[in-house]
């Protein structure tokens, strides 16, 4: 039986990119379904591209706060009509990431009766499949979201090969990054080492020390590295 299924994750790319795992393990679990998945403008590209995604929803925060800000009209107007989309979709089943209760409400509003996420300091009150959480602590973030899938199943946790992530390439991302290499001298030769000098705060607050290591400690590091390196 066919089921209408949409995941949904506000946050970067990191966090996007450890849902996808989930969204193949629903795959297996459910070979028919439909996969829509909402996330913001800033990941859309690295989920179009995903073959167990169906359709893809972006729903950019900021955008309804700043037009709000013109129009309150609007902005009542442009959100409504984007939930209406979602609930003209008849969507069953709902993997809430966001760890907050404003998404679920809007799925509750919208008829998806099974809706699934973490209950983090009791945001989870329109869940009514809801996993105790109270931070990214004990295992893997892609761990955490697979566990979703479990919840009111006998069945052990579908896990995806090796827990991987997915993100598929395309023709055209190749060709941008060629170019880019080649408009700096980097050639095949090349031992080619890419850092992203940078990390958002650790979620919960916990251990910021460990993430954030500051501009200069990567200027040390990169320093200390016979390569060409890349910013990322």
């Amino acid at each position: 039986m066919r089921k209408n299924i949409l995941v949904i994750n506000p946050f970067g790319i990191g966090d996007v990119l450890f849902s996808t795992p989930l969204v193949f393990a629903i795959k297996k679990a459910y070979s028919e379904s439909y996969i829509a998945y909402i996330c913001n403008l800033k990941v859309k590209d690295i989920l179009t591209t995903n073959p167990d995604i169906n359709e893809v929803f972006v729903f950019e925060r900021d955008e309804y706060r700043n037009l709000w800000k013109e129009s309150k009209i609007a902005a009542i107007k442009k959100f409504l009509g984007f939930w209406g989309k979602i609930k003209k979709g008849q969507f069953d089943i709902v993997f809430d990431l966001s760890l907050g209760k404003e998404y679920a409400f809007l799925c509750w509003w919208s008829g998806i009766k099974d809706r699934r996420g973490f209950n983090y300091k009791g945001r989870g009150r329109f869940l009514n499949h809801k996993v105790p959480f109270d931070g990214f602590n004990d295992k893997p973030i892609a761990e955490y979201y697979l566990d979703l899938l479990s919840v009111h199943r006998t069945e052990q946790p579908y896990r995806s090969a090796n827990g991987n992530t997915v993100l598929v390439t395309t023709d055209e991302d190749k060709r941008y990054v060629n170019n880019f290499l080649n408009q700096f001298g980097v050639k095949n030769s090349d031992i080619l080492i890419g850092i992203a000098p940078g990390g958002g705060m650790n979620f919960g607050q916990k251990n910021q020390d460990r993430r954030r290591r500051g501009v200069k400690k990567f200027a040390e590091l990169a320093d200390k590295i016979n390569a060409k390196i890349v910013l990322i």
